[in-house]
């Protein structure tokens, strides 16, 4: 009378297949944890980037957009010009005539500057998550602008060869939504 059992085919075939499950599944769980540290990321490095434009010790000043991917700042602290550019799925700040350039904010699909005012930036960015961030800057006066009285609003603005960029001066607030 045979009795019923695996053969050693069979419990060799059987061991593969959950070998083979257990490691897909192990992959499947790696990548569903770098999308999620990915999306807390997001907010985490949005905030961060718009802290720093802001920043007292950068004193970056708008000078003007020059198109809806392209924003020109005057960095008062290095008395250097600076241009803001959203390209290549990402957004990074270089020297306006040569030098290096610094990412600042990745996984971008789109993103749209405006010129509010002479000091004010709206920045609307929709991420690889399609999450869309807004943000309103408001940048640091230029050191022209100290020579205002705080009741003269009407400075000269101006972005020329000389290197002088005037701004009136307005209250600092900033906006920032996540949507």
């Amino acid at each position: 009378m045979k009795k019923a059992a695996f053969t050693l085919a069979e419990s060799l075939m059987a061991l593969l297949i959950s070998m083979f499950a257990i490691i897909v599944l192990g992959q499947i769980v790696k990548t569903t944890e770098k999308i999620d540290q990915r999306s807390l990321d997001m907010p985490t490095d949005w905030y961060l980037f718009v802290t720093e434009l802001e920043s007292s010790d950068r004193q970056f000043a708008l000078c003007h957009c020059q198109d809806r991917q392209h924003v020109v700042l005057y960095g008062a602290a290095t008395d250097k010009y600076y241009e803001l550019v959203a390209e290549n799925d990402r957004i990074y700040l270089r020297l306006q005539h040569g030098g290096g350039y610094l990412p600042m904010l990745y996984q971008i699909k789109e993103a749209n500057f405006s010129q509010l005012s002479k000091r004010r930036l709206k920045m609307e960015v929709k991420r690889s998550n399609d999450r869309r961030q807004t943000a309103i800057i408001s940048l640091a006066p230029s050191p022209e602008q100290h020579a205002f009285s705080s009741d003269d609003r009407n400075g000269t603005y101006s972005c020329d060869n000389s290197d002088t960029v005037s701004l009136p001066s307005q209250s600092r607030k900033t906006h920032s939504s996540f949507k």
